[in-house]
Formats: C-alpha cells, structure tokens, sequence
C-alpha cells in the first residue's frame, strides 16, 4: 500500500513537472492592450492561462492579460485523456477580465472533463468579468462537467463582450450549458454560432448560444447544433431573465 501511494505521488510530481516544462512564455508582446502576448502553439496558451490564473511561478498574476492568436492552436500536447482536463482561463474569484482577440483562428483538440458538481465555470474560458473576446473558434474536442456554468468558449461570463465566436464541439454541463456561453449575466453577444450538441445531466438549462442569461443581448447569433435537455431547453437560450 505504501509503494502503491508513493507510486502514484511520484507520477503526480513527474506529471506537474512535465506540465510546467511545456509552458513558454510567448515571444512577442507584453499583455496590455496595446500590445498584446502573441500566441502561436499550445505551450504558449498554457503559459498565458497559467499567467492569467496566478499559477506560475515566479510570474506575477495578471486577470487583464491580453492576447491575440497567431495560428490554429492544437492542445493534444496539453491536455487529453491520457494527460488531463484543461485548466479555464479564468475562475471564480479570479475572472478573466482582458482582450483575447482569436484573430479568426481555433483551438482544437481541446479535453475537459471535471465530475465535480460543485465547480461553477467551465470552458475553455471559465469565468469572465468585463472580458472581451472574439474572433474565436472551438474547432475540436469536447467539454463535459457536472458543474453550474458550462460553455464552449466561456462558462460564466459576467459584463462581457462575446463577438464572432463559433463553437463546433460536444459540451455537456450539469446546470445552464452552452456552446457558446454557459450563463451570461450582462453580457453582449453577438454574430456568434453553434454546430456543436449541446446537453445536460441535469434538469434544465441548455441552449446553442447560451444556457442561460440574466440582462444579457443575444444579436445576429445561430445554431444548428442538436440540443438535449430535460426542460428550459432553447436553440439559443434555455433559460432567460431580464
């Protein structure tokens, strides 16, 4: 027993030493609006989120980072099944609060997988607050949690702005799913899409663009996605108040 808990502390360590190696801080840019990180590949998105989220180290942390993507950016080499769920951008009580311009690339191959229904945010942006994002597409891979607040791009977004964003995955979430934000609490979204399915474990609470929005603006936005709920299930919204 104790080899076996020691084996399993060492592939813990190894697997966070592996994790921390991949992270490079991008070449171009300085995170302000003005002249914001460039991001070209996986090792340095990790980087950017880890930077947002105040886990690296020796980094100070910074929720308004901005950003702009190079290139399509593959997360295989980060997270996967046989790696680990991908970590949001952005969480309760550390909102994501800058500039992340997609530049009309995508993020593909993107894995996030948590059981815990106690987790409130998840996507590949967890929590926004006063975050803008756009041109941006979610081209391959899939979200599911049993959490609140689950969304392709972002889970909760809160005084965001969500413009030309396209989710094209499989998100299932266990309270206000969807594909392209979970629950939107007011927010403007707008020319924004969903191909992807979008469904529950739970009762309520799914839609294509939003699962659920409290003072929120939803113009020019699509979906074609199949959605499954239980009930407060829309082809945008699920659920709304004004």
């Amino acid at each position: 027993m104790v080899m076996r808990k020691s084996l399993t502390l060492l592939l813990a360590v190894l697997f966070c030493l592996n994790l921390f190696a991949q992270q490079t801080k991008p070449s171009a840019g300085d995170g302000s609006k003005e002249n914001p990180y460039q991001i070209g590949n996986a090792q340095e998105l990790l980087w950017f989120a880890g930077k947002v989220n105040g886990t690296l180290e020796g980094e100070e942390k910074n929720v308004a980072a901005c950003a702009e993507l190079t290139d399509d950016i593959d997360l295989s080499e980060v997270c996967g099944e046989e790696i680990g769920s991908w970590h949001p951008i952005g969480i309760v009580n550390n909102s994501y609060a800058g500039i992340f311009d997609g530049k009309g690339y995508g993020i593909k191959n993107l894995y996030l997988e948590e059981t815990s229904t106690e987790i409130i945010g998840q996507g590949f942006f967890g929590v926004t607050n006063s975050a803008t994002i756009s041109n941006l597409s979610i081209l391959s891979g899939s979200v599911s949690s049993k959490g609140v607040n689950i969304g392709g791009v972002v889970g909760n977004g809160y005084q965001s702005t969500i413009t030309n964003c396209h989710n094209y995955i499989s998100v299932t979430g266990g309270k206000f799913t969807g594909g392209i934000v979970g629950y939107a609490n007011s927010s403007y979204i707008s020319k924004c899409h969903n191909e992807g399915r979008i469904k529950l474990f739970s009762d309520f609470g799914c839609g294509g663009i939003c699962g659920a929005t409290y003072g929120a603006t939803l113009s020019y936005c699509y979906n074609i996605g199949e959605i499954t709920g239980y009930s407060r299930e829309g082809s945008l919204v699920g659920s709304h108040e004004k």
